[in-house]
């Protein structure tokens, strides 16, 4: 730069003595002014733009200085070269990322976006936790993550078997705890039948047939919205049931859950009222535990006896996907019939089977009917999404 500057001055020098005659009239000493502060300006004038060049070259080089050592990081280059790694060193001029292979050092102007790695990172990687995968094809791996690189991750299941998966491969990973993890209920928004304080999220639905003559179709239209509707199918005659139901959440948080909503019913034949009745849900949930308690009343102008009904339900996961269900239907007037219930349900993502028994008994503690004393119960769901992401 200074070498410029000299330059700049000599021509200005040699420009002005060699054409001395012009300034004749001015005179030696205004003529020297003259050089002087043309020098000036020019000088001036180089040094900001070195200044300039200089601001410009930092502005080039990214803020590292939020990076952590020992942290993993996706780093991208200039040239579109990218790599994954831990970070083991950062000065004043460069950064070194250790991948599975072997340790790279990288220059800071050489680098365009330094991302974190997500889960890919330590977290996940050597905490020695089971982790759930999901895979973009919707299949699902249960295991540990071993080893990874920029492109790779080394899984190993729970069953022992190594698989080495593409991340571009991976939609998400779910940390699940150390010796156990359990998945969540599809179905949660019902027990055997009743329905619970819980409903189904925005674009869920399911398929549902309960005692093969009885099939549903449930939809969650927001997530504090639930409506659904069937009809039966009973060989032999046109005068199938009819029934639809609708659920409003009005309290929500993380362990508790209400809800109210009315179920209708009627015989396509038929010109009366039908059954009609109101009911709210509340349930509390702790983990593996459920507790739902709640009741409803007839609002048909037909119903002869409108008799309030308490409705008291619970819930125990056993392991991942299976869980038991008990449902009561308990009648305020001691004259009425009771049902008592215990099943299971077994649940994927997708579907979901309900097995159980049902204990009715009259005002008495008698069984109904005598004979076997348990009415079976059998219930299958087909879980979906819909509308848009």
């Amino acid at each position: 730069m200074y070498l410029h500057i000299a330059l700049i001055n000599q021509t200005i020098f040699q420009k002005y003595f060699i054409n001395l005659g012009h300034y004749q009239k001015l005179g030696y000493l205004k003529l020297m002014y003259y050089i002087r502060m043309k020098t000036y300006k020019l000088t001036f004038v180089s040094v900001l733009i070195f200044l300039l060049c200089v601001s410009i070259k930092a502005q080039q080089t990214i803020n590292l200085s939020w990076l952590e050592i020992g942290e993993y990081y996706k780093i991208t280059l200039i040239d579109g070269w990218q790599l994954e790694g831990k970070l083991t060193a950062i000065n004043e001029n460069s950064i070194i990322i250790k991948t599975d292979l072997k340790s790279h050092t990288i220059k800071k102007e050489d680098i365009k976006e330094v991302t974190s790695s997500g889960v890919y990172g330590p977290k996940h990687f050597y905490d020695n936790r089971i982790k759930i995968i999901e895979l973009k094809d919707g299949s699902e791996l249960i295991g540990y993550f071993r080893k990874s690189d920029s492109l790779l991750i080394k899984f190993e299941t729970l069953s022992g078997a190594t698989l080495y998966l593409k991340k571009e491969q991976i939609a998400s990973v779910e940390k699940a705890g150390k010796d156990e993890f359990l998945g969540e209920d599809p179905n949660k928004s019902r027990l055997l039948f009743a329905p619970t304080g819980r409903t189904l999220s925005q674009g869920k639905g399911y398929v549902s047939v309960n005692e093969i003559f009885f099939p549903m179709v449930t939809l969650g239209v927001t997530d504090f919205i639930t409506i659904g509707g069937g009809i039966s199918i009973f060989p032999g005659t046109s005068n199938q049931l009819y029934y639809f139901n609708a659920k409003v959440r009005a309290v929500h948080t993380k362990d508790f859950d209400v809800s109210a909503g009315a179920l209708y019913s009627n015989i396509i034949s038929n010109n009366d009222d039908g059954l009609g009745t109101f009911y709210g849900m509340g349930t509390y949930s702790v983990k593996k535990y459920s507790l739902s308690l709640g009741g409803g009343f007839e609002f048909t102008k037909n119903a002869e006896k409108k008799i309030p009904l308490i409705i008291v339900g619970g819930e125990i996961q056993t392991s991942k996907n299976v869980k038991l269900i008990s449902e009561n239907w308990i009648p305020v007037s001691s004259k009425s019939i009771k049902f008592f219930s215990l099943g299971v349900r077994v649940y994927g993502k997708k579907l979901a089977g309900d097995f159980g028994f049902v204990y009715p008994i009259d005002d008495e503690g008698s069984l109904i009917g005598g004979g076997f004393p348990f009415i079976p119960w059998v219930g299958l769901n087909y879980n979906f999404n819909f509308g848009s992401d």
